[in-house]
């Protein structure tokens, strides 16, 4: 039945009991179907088809009968499943007309047999593409199966691996503990292996094994021949630790030649770099000699002219009394009549000019005075133009970006403050905070249009830098290990502080106590290092005596690590590195810090570093010295193939990885850096940064902050304006800030007043949200840790933004809280 619900179906497909199949139609002929189609092929492979010859006879009765119109207003389909066979396949050839007894019309003939092959051939091409289908189906129901078996296999493995994980770590944190008790010197105990006693010496071992395993006495026979049999084995995989270690040697050998050939060239580098820093520093005192030149035959000159005025000045002077000498008076000589008179008005008159002098001068230094605290006022109005503030905390249902966008959101709409006039946003580089698809800035950044800058917080980055070098290198990791462990031994025990405090006033050194080295403020290992070194005998000395006398296998283990070449000579490079890096962190951490004062204080660091290269510290260089002299107690035994490997392995290759990372997480970031070359007056050329920051203010908002056109029209004359001789004296801050806070400068250039706006207020540095958390944790003590989230906040406010105490009122605070109700006590 090809026609149900009005949808074609092909021979061979069983729509329903209750229709009947094409060998079972009204046709008086009936035929067999695969005598109708030819038979189903595989998909993708055409079936060999011919046309059927014709020789059924029209059955014009049932023709007749049939209402064409109707069949196609009421889409009859039965009725055409009924006639399909006799139209197809009918032989109208013979047929004559019953009146006139004619023969058919040729071309009406020919366009009978032309649908009939039509039929047939779409009948033919709706068994291939049924056959297709089903072919298909059955290859998706087979891939469904395979996908299945697929999904349960990686569930399977999936657990796999979960427990060769779990398995992983047990067995990591057992060679951990192995490797400890080697260290600590794990052989100077006999353990039992029949319990897990155990014991100092084998006298002791053997006692017990008497007393407590008697009938394991055919143990020792066993043991005997296991010995054996290890020492065979033992023997074996010494020669194969002989031959590995050769293997070894030559790859050594290969991999020195290697660093050698980096050394060289790095040094290439560093020199090229030393030359072209060396040729500015050149031409920096050249330009300040030519102003110092300058400046010099300015005073010269004034000077000269006051030389000249006073010579003429002394001539006419002289002249003067010269003439007064040659003028006599005809009188004679006038005396006075009342000597004694004018003798007591001249000294009335020098007293009451001293006591006008005297008034002048207080006059004029409260004038001074005044007018200095007046300018000492628009300094600070002027620096204090961008102020940071603490704003709120607040409590959140979890830690989503949507959670702290939304909460950010509202904290804003409750201050008024709109969400779209956002232009930085500073963070500590976590994936909520700055992640691509769904962090906290990219929302932000819907929010603003794209006009958001993300800005990853210097001091952060710093940090992560170092770490990662230190990560690098498998000795400093170690050496981590070592100064925590260090830490926690004397810090959880008052006896053994007593002691190395005991130990220091023995030795009289200092009283220093050891600082933690956290692994989440890398930069915290400066001090460790340093307090380390400072107080290096006595520590030793300390361990010795705890494990001489109380037998402590981690101090004998702790001693035995500390008491190494690598370990003083890491030390003692750290305490050369690490300051540098600390001094970086503390200057990126002040208020002020701007746009500008990133790169140039990097740069100096990284050249600092990679100074210690061929010029090492006061630290490194004193260490040879150290361990003859001050430390020579320690006994380390060192030869000059020790010393290549460790500058080779760690030294070097620590100062190059600290300088690779601090490229890698210091990028060149477009937005930033332009705003620094922009408001320079030392930047001869930042058309190319003012071009960024136009397409990027013009573009971005709702709506644009700038206008791109009208901010490059006027960039010509305010960029001359900027490198002019009146600004060559004024710092790129200092330029922002007369750029955005001077009225005239605002109205002849209000697109660079805005840019000078955004540039001030863009977060490089997350410091100030740090000194937040410290509040916190000051505030918000073990003590008092049921404070709810209002108190927290005020004290917060009170402690962040407060005044000092000397200035609080704090008679006028009390009768404020006395006021509110009536108290119990009288204020």
């Amino acid at each position: 039945m090809p026609f149900y619900n009005n949808v074609y179906y092909p021979y061979g497909i069983e729509i329903g009991a209750s229709f009947t199949s094409l060998s079972s139609s009204l046709s008086p002929h009936p035929i067999k179907l695969s005598s109708l189609v030819t038979a189903r092929m595989p998909a993708g492979q055409l079936p060999v088809f011919k046309f059927r010859s014709r020789h059924e006879t029209v059955d014009w009765r049932r023709i007749s009968a049939i209402d064409v119109d109707r069949v196609a207003n009421e889409l009859d389909f039965i009725t055409l499943q009924e006639h399909i066979t006799n139209v197809t396949f009918c032989n109208v050839e013979n047929e004559r007309c019953p009146h006139c007894q004619n023969a058919v019309d040729p071309v009406l003939l020919k366009l009978l047999r032309l649908a009939q092959l039509t039929i047939e051939y779409l009948l033919h091409s709706q068994e291939y593409l049924t056959s297709s289908v089903h072919a298909l189906e059955e290859k998706v129901q087979g891939s469904i199966s395979q996908t299945e078996q697929i999904k349960v296999r990686v569930s399977q493995q999936a657990e796999e691996v979960k427990s060769l994980k779990d398995e992983c770590k047990r067995r990591k944190k057992i060679i951990s503990t192995q490797q400890i008790m080697i260290h600590a010197g794990a052989n100077t105990y006999h353990k039992c292996q029949l319990c897990d006693k155990a014991f100092m010496n084998y006298s002791f071992l053997q006692s017990h094994v008497h007393r407590r395993h008697p009938e394991e006495t055919a143990f020792e026979k066993q043991k005997v021949l296991q010995s054996d049999k290890l020492q065979s084995e033992i023997d074996k995989l010494k020669e194969e630790l002989l031959l590995t270690k050769c293997h070894l040697e030559a790859e050594q050998s290969a991999h020195v030649a290697k660093l050698s050939q980096g050394y060289e060239h790095q040094k290439v580098k560093e020199d090229e770099i030393l030359k072209k820093f060396d040729k500015w520093k050149e031409e920096e005192r050249e330009k300040f000699g030519d102003e110092m030149n300058k400046v010099k035959e300015m005073f010269i000159k004034e000077f000269q002219e006051l030389t000249s005025k006073n010579d003429v000045l002394e001539k006419h002077l002289i002249e003067i009394q010269k003439n007064n000498m040659q003028v006599t008076s005809n009188l004679g000589t006038l005396k006075d009549s009342q000597p004694y008179e004018f003798e007591e008005d001249r000294k009335n008159q020098q007293e009451n000019l001293k006591e006008f002098l005297d008034k002048q001068e207080r006059k004029w230094a409260s004038r001074m005075q005044q007018l200095y605290q007046e300018h000492e006022r628009e300094k600070n109005q002027v620096t204090e133009q961008v102020k940071i503030s603490y704003v709120s905390t607040r409590n959140m249902s979890d830690g989503k970006a949507e959670t702290i966008t939304n909460t950010l959101s509202e904290t804003m709409d409750i201050l008024g403050l709109k969400t779209a006039n956002l232009v930085g946003l500073g963070s500590d580089g976590a994936a909520v905070m700055i992640g691509k698809q769904k962090g906290v800035a990219k929302l932000l950044k819907d929010k603003t249009s794209g006009l958001l800058v993300n800005c990853h917080c210097v001091n952060h980055r710093l940090a992560l830098a170092s770490a990662q070098a230190a990560a690098a290198i498998p000795y400093l990791t170690k050496l981590n290990d070592i100064l925590r462990q260090l830490f926690y031994f004397f810090q959880n025990s008052s006896v053994r502080m007593a002691g190395l405090t005991e130990m220091q006033n023995i030795l009289n050194i200092p009283q220093i106590k050891l600082k933690m080295a956290s692994d989440t403020r890398w930069l915290s290992h400066a001090s460790a290092v340093q307090s380390l070194r400072q107080c290096m005998m006595s520590v030793i000395a300390a361990l010795e005596r705890e494990a001489t006398e109380r037998n402590d296998i981690t101090a004998e283990g702790l001693s035995r690590c500390i008491k190494t070449y690598n370990f003083v000579s890491s030390l003692m490079m750290l305490s050369d590195v690490l300051p540098l890096l600390s001094n970086l962190s503390k200057a990126w951490q002040r208020q002020d810090v701007n746009l500008t004062e990133i790169e140039p204080i990097l740069l100096a660091t990284k050249l600092s570093i990679m100074q210690l290269k061929d010029t090492p510290g006061r630290y490194f260089q004193s260490l040879h010295l150290c361990l003859a002299e001050e430390w020579s107690d320690l006994r380390i035994v060192y030869t000059q193939s020790d010393v290549m490997a460790f500058k080779i392995a760690i030294y070097d290759k620590y100062l190059e990885t600290v300088v690779k990372h601090l490229d890698a997480r210091f990028p060149d970031m477009p937005i930033i850096s332009s705003f620094s070359k922009v408001f320079n007056a030392e930047t001869h050329d930042s058309s190319e940064s003012a071009e960024i920051l136009f397409a990027h203010y013009s573009k971005n908002g709702s709506p644009p902050i700038l206008k791109y056109e009208s901010s490059r029209q006027v960039w010509t004359v305010a960029s001359k304006m900027i490198r002019s001789q009146s600004y060559k004296d004024f710092s790129p801050k200092q330029i922002l800030l007369k750029m955005a806070m001077t009225s005239e400068l605002k109205e002849s250039f209000p697109n660079l007043a805005k840019l000078a706006h955004i540039g001030l207020v863009i977060p490089l540095s997350t410091a100030e949200c740090e000194r937040g958390f410290s509040a916190l944790k000051r505030i918000k003590s073990c003590l008092r840790n049921r404070m709810n989230q209002s108190t927290l906040n005020n004290l917060k406010l009170i402690s962040l933004e407060g005044p000092d105490s000397e200035d609080f009122d704090y008679g006028k605070a009390a009768d404020n809280w006395a006021s509110r109700k009536k108290r119990r006590i009288n204020i």
